[in-house]
């Protein structure tokens, strides 16, 4: 099973990413202006600000002061229809979880050794939701879908590693409708805001907050710390 069925950017090299849509596949067309996608990563040349360096501790539950642990789920005690929610919620990340790693397994040899150090780190330690948006950039990248920027660090730094990314000139539907797709029923019937809910969660947000010039390549997604409590 798979959420993703884009259609080929020029020679698309890694069609693994392309068996990924039977959730909800997205329309897209090949712009000729577009270079055949490379294994390799690279940095991208973009105007944006580097941004400081943050451990991975800084992306995830790890925010959350150690105090507040103990008062987890105090908030939907007596709330049947809250807890229902959360556990739905906690099964379809992980169902989504196990089709986005059987997929990037799939495409695995194509990824360059940064990617599976991010991977390895990732694995058990962050959120579904968070792994699913990290493999997902991945296939992307390999698709020559986005360009990356990855911190010197390793994944120790920005969101397992990554600082940013740019969007590649008309590749900006296949990749929102790919982190879309990753979305339960209800979040996709939110629209926009579930889906910029998934990306500052990450820490990855366009430059001045610009969405729609993001996602046209114009600006570039860069590392900003997401709210305490998201």
């Amino acid at each position: 099973m798979g959420w993703w069925t884009p259609q080929p950017i020029l020679p698309v090299r890694h069609p693994v990413i392309s068996q990924l849509t039977a959730l909800a596949p997205v329309a897209m067309t090949s712009p000729a202006v577009l270079a055949p996608a490379v294994v390799r990563v690279r940095l991208f040349e973009a105007p944006c600000k580097p941004a400081p360096a943050q451990s991975i501790r800084d992306t995830d539950a790890a925010r959350t002061p150690r105090a507040a642990h103990g008062q987890r789920g105090l908030h939907v005690r007596g709330r049947p229809d809250m807890s229902r929610a959360a556990r739905d919620g906690a099964a379809h990340w992980a169902r989504m979880l196990s089709d986005v790693r059987a997929a990037w397994e799939k495409a695995a040899d194509a990824f360059p050794a940064d990617f599976h150090t991010q991977a390895e780190a990732a694995h058990g330690r962050i959120r579904a939701k968070l792994e699913c948006l990290l493999r997902t950039l991945h296939l992307a990248a390999a698709d020559g879908l986005l360009i990356p920027r990855l911190a010197e660090g390793g994944p120790s730094a920005g969101f397992l590693g990554w600082t940013g990314f740019v969007v590649a000139p008309g590749a900006g539907a296949a990749v929102r409708g790919a982190v879309q797709a990753l979305l339960p029923a209800a979040g996709r019937l939110r629209g926009e805001e579930a889906l910029r809910e998934v990306f500052r969660q990450a820490g990855l947000v366009p430059a001045g907050w610009r969405w729609a010039d993001a996602w046209a390549g114009a600006v570039c997604f860069v590392r900003r710390l997401p709210p305490r409590g998201e």
